[in-house]
């Protein structure tokens, strides 16, 4: 495990999982976490922009951004998306709503996180892929909320990176494949030493 902490985000690397840990969270036991927190007194609108440029670095375009117990009314959602400028649909999928925001670049990612995060429990970022796939990746999600990060971690092999961001919490999480990963955190690197001052609390 590799971690560094300066001014800014901490930014932890795992590679490969622990044994335990593939088991709790149902991943492949080759894959592995990055974990990107800030302190607690960092400000969150200066915080976003900077995550936002790391996950549209850490993935081939375009980017979906997707909810994950949605509190507020999921077509509200879609027509903020939409009024933003972003591609965004809505899913039915037995009695529940499903919002995807399409991003193609940061942002975009930045707006669709703005819009969603303070709405939801949760949200994943992933690389979307045929329809088919899409409707398998909701269904794995619509049968247990409770347990997203296990039916996501089950897909990982087809999708190779999820990042997961929880509702009033400054961290992000990657759970991928080493080549991800690794692309990520030297982008993530890069990004703190560029914006260090930016991302300073005041």
């Amino acid at each position: 495990m590799e971690s560094v902490s300066a001014v800014g985000p901490t930014i932890s690397l795992k590679l490969p999982v622990t044994p335990s840990d593939a088991k709790r969270r149902n991943v492949p036991a080759d894959s592995g976490s990055l974990v990107v927190y800030f302190p607690q007194n960092a400000d969150a609108a200066r915080a976003l922009p900077w995550l936002s440029s790391l996950i549209f670095e850490s993935f081939t375009n375009p980017i979906a951004v997707r909810p994950i117990s949605l509190w507020a009314n999921a077509t509200s959602i879609v027509e903020r998306l939409t009024g933003r400028g972003l591609d965004a649909s809505l899913v039915l999928v037995r009695r529940e709503e499903f919002v995807t925001a399409v991003c193609n670049s940061a942002s975009d990612v930045q707006a669709a996180l703005e819009i969603i995060w303070p709405e939801a429990e949760a949200l994943v970022c992933y690389t979307p892929r045929l329809p088919e796939h899409e409707r398998e990746l909701i269904n794995a999600v619509a049968k247990s909320r409770a347990l997203y990060e296990g039916r996501y971690g089950a897909l990982l092999p087809d999708y190779r990176l999820f990042v997961f961001m929880e509702s009033g919490r400054l961290s992000t999480e990657f759970i991928g494949y080493e080549s991800s990963l690794v692309k990520a955190f030297n982008s993530a690197i890069q990004l703190r030493q560029r914006d260090t001052v930016a991302l300073r609390p005041e």
